[in-house]
């Protein structure tokens, strides 16, 4: 259950892992600062990264995998392709537009989810969502951002590593994969999720 239009619970998620009190989550699951953040840290920059990271994969699966809201699986509707949508049931969500705006509180607009469009549907004044739900990665283990890549004046560029216990061909063979993960810095001093790619 969603209320108040909070994407995620961010109890659930690790507070400010070595970040000393500087930054929290606010209640949608971006990070914000309670003074102006030592840009000259990496340390600390790459501790916010961090708790984005884990920020945006909570948010990503809730909307892309399944559905953040209340939905009512007796009442669907289909797509051309015959894919089933449930109605969305919370109050607050009218169209696209409103889901959109809770996905990107924690998201920045610079990177728009164009699958957002195929996952949700606007019928006769409701929305429905296709609440895929699949099945986590079973060999994903963690991830680990691991350092500084490049700097604008409003986005920082992060390697992050995600660790894998095996494959379905080597089942005991642990390896890593590195990515590109951002952090767009938005006028009003939240720090919200730029480039990112689920990594389960």
């Amino acid at each position: 259950t969603v209320e108040d239009t909070t994407v995620i619970n961010s109890d659930e998620l690790q507070p400010d892992p070595l970040g000393g009190g500087s930054f929290s989550y606010d209640s949608n699951g971006a990070v914000q600062f309670e003074s102006e953040p030592d840009m000259s840290n990496d340390r600390l920059l790459i501790s916010v990264a961090q708790a984005l990271f884990e920020s945006a994969c909570h948010t990503q699966w809730d909307f892309t995998v399944g559905c953040p809201y209340e939905i009512d699986v007796n009442s669907t509707v289909q797509n051309g392709f015959g894919w089933n949508y449930y109605k969305i049931t919370d109050e607050n969500i009218k169209s696209l537009s409103d889901v959109e705006n809770d996905y990107y509180k924690v998201f920045s607009e610079r990177y728009p989810n164009e699958d957002l469009s195929m996952l949700y549907l606007e019928y006769e004044g409701n929305v429905y969502a296709l609440n895929g739900q699949r099945e986590m990665n079973i060999y994903y283990s963690v991830s680990r951002v691991k350092s500084i890549q490049s700097r604008t004046d409003d986005e920082i560029f992060f390697t992050v590593e995600n660790l894998f216990e095996g494959t379905d061909k080597n089942p005991n063979e642990d390896y890593s994969e590195e990515d590109t993960f951002s952090v767009v810095i938005s006028p009003d001093g939240t720090w919200k999720v730029g480039k990112f790619t689920l990594p389960y």
